[in-house]
């Protein structure tokens, strides 16, 4: 089984992504295939490689400017070309 794990942020590690890397490993370490995907380099990134999990950095544009809405109607292209290619059994965000 695989899983695509995405996580919105990386710009800090806190509580949240700590327990993300918590529970993908978790997962990882019963046999299921896991990438993690964030938006960009940052602590979180390092804390998942640190923990063999491997990951893919996508871009993600803040929901600031006016451009970025439209991927809430449609995936970004590059989040879509991941998915395909790696064709994960579960999508967790």
């Amino acid at each position: 089984m695989k899983l695509l794990a995405v996580y919105s942020t990386d710009r800090f590690l806190g509580g949240g992504e700590i327990s993300f890397t918590l529970a993908i490993k978790s997962l990882q370490e019963t046999g299921i295939e896991v990438l993690a995907m964030l938006p960009g380099p940052g602590p979180l990134a390092d804390h998942l490689r640190e923990a063999g999990i491997p990951l893919v950095l996508t871009p993600q544009d803040t929901f600031r400017r006016l451009s970025a809405f439209q991927y809430l109607l449609r995936p970004h292209p590059t989040w879509a070309a991941v998915t395909r290619e790696y064709e994960p059994d579960i999508i967790h965000c």
